[in-house]
Parts: structure tokens; C-alpha cells; sequence
């Protein structure tokens, strides 16, 4: 998966419009995969014909026209493309004193419901993983893809770079409780983030998708 590639022994390769900065499979569906890209683009792409139209497998050869990945044999991988983080940021390095926003981090939910980014600009939003990853529901500012966004989810100015979604264990009251001497146990997800300032913020991704929609 990149934009440019220079030599390769891949099985198939998938490219993306821009520099992709971080990626993230499907847990259920094998041949999805979301990459967020430098321009503060998600795109998803499925690679499952990329795959059925590989040839065997040969020795690493330099990047050619010819070396089995033949433009004209093209295969279009891309499912949707989204505009996620869209916002300048000050940059002291631009000559106009502002940059894009990145999309630094993408992660699906363990259920795959949701696709989760992190960008540049410490925003963190929540995408409906059923529409980004069909082929007709999913496009770029179609409405409904986004489901929240919360903005200022990392200390200071810094950026969102990681994104993890995890499983605690928990303890309930139970009516039974009393009579079984048990308390049954169960289990709630969590949504942990990274940040570029070393910030660590976990997260309940219900609130998040109440609160901020």
C-alpha cells in the first residue's frame, strides 16, 4: 500500500491518491482496508480482485510498466474517498504561515461498525464504516459518512497519532446475585488515543457519538 513504490515482491499492490500515513483492516471483512492519507483524505479500498488477478509470485524486479502490475491491466481497488480533516493549521514552515491537516491515524472498531481517524489538528471523529466501505453509499462530503466529530481530543496543539479500541472487563449487580453468591461479569468497549504532545485519553465511544454529533 503507497503512493509511489520504487522496487516490489508484493502479492498485489494498492494505490492510494496521496501519501498514506497509517492503515487499518476490516476484523471481519478480509480484503478492506483504510489507509489516511496526507492530504487529510480516508480512502478505503478493497483488494479482493487485486488478489484474484495476481500473477505468481517472483523475485523483487524494479518498478516497471512491465513487472506485473501493467497499466493497462489496471484493477480500480478504491471503495470511497472521504474528506475528513479539512482544516489549516499555523505552520511556521509555509510561506503562507498556515498547512493542511493530516489524517495521521485510522482504526476500525472490533465489530467493524466504525472508522475511527485522528488528525493533525487533535480531532478525532467517528465514521460509519457501512457506508465508507460499499461501493454506492460512500463519497466524498456525502452526508451521513461522519457520524461525530470531537474536536480538542489531544493536550495542547498537538495531533492524534494513535488510535486503539479495546475490551474491559467489569462487574454488575445482578438480581440473582444473592442467590448464585456470583456477580456476573461484563464487558464494555473503550476507545484509547495517542497524541503527538504524549498524551494518553481513553474514551467511551458512546459518549462520544452522543455528545458530539
Amino acid at each position: 500500500l503507497a503512493s509511489t513504490m520504487t522496487t516490489t515482491s508484493a502479492l498485489c499492490l494498492i494505490e492510494c491518491s496521496d501519501q498514506p500515513l497509517d492503515i487499518s483492516f476490516h476484523p471481519t471483512q478480509d480484503t478492506i482496508v483504510a489507509a489516511g492519507l496526507v492530504d487529510g483524505t480516508v480512502e478505503v479500498h478493497d483488494f479482493e480482485e487485486l488478489l484474484q488477478d495476481a500473477r505468481p509470485a517472483h523475485p523483487p524486479v524494479a518498478a516497471s510498466p512491465t513487472n506485473g502490475f501493467d497499466d493497462d491491466d489496471e484493477v480500480e481497488s478504491i471503495v470511497s474517498s472521504t474528506a475528513v480533516h479539512t482544516q489549516f493549521l499555523p505552520s511556521k514552515s509555509s510561506e503562507s504561515g498556515m498547512r493542511k491537516a493530516v489524517c495521521r491515524a485510522v482504526q476500525f472498531s472490533l465489530d467493524g461498525t466504525t472508522l475511527y481517524t485522528g488528525g493533525s489538528g487533535g480531532d478525532l471523529v467517528g465514521l460509519d464504516a457501512s457506508r465508507v466501505t460499499t461501493f454506492n453509499a460512500a463519497s466524498t462530503g456525502k452526508k451521513g459518512v461522519i457520524n461525530w466529530r470531537c474536536n480538542n481530543a489531544s493536550y495542547g496543539k498537538g495531533g492524534i497519532q494513535v488510535i486503539h479500541e479495546f475490551q474491559q472487563q467489569q462487574q454488575s449487580e445482578s438480581s440473582n446475585m444473592e442467590t448464585t453468591g456470583q456477580t456476573p461479569s461484563q464487558q464494555r468497549t473503550l476507545l484509547a488515543t495517542g497524541d503527538e504532545a504524549g498524551g494518553v485519553r481513553i474514551w467511551d465511544p458512546r459518549l462520544l457519538s452522543i455528545e458530539n454529533r
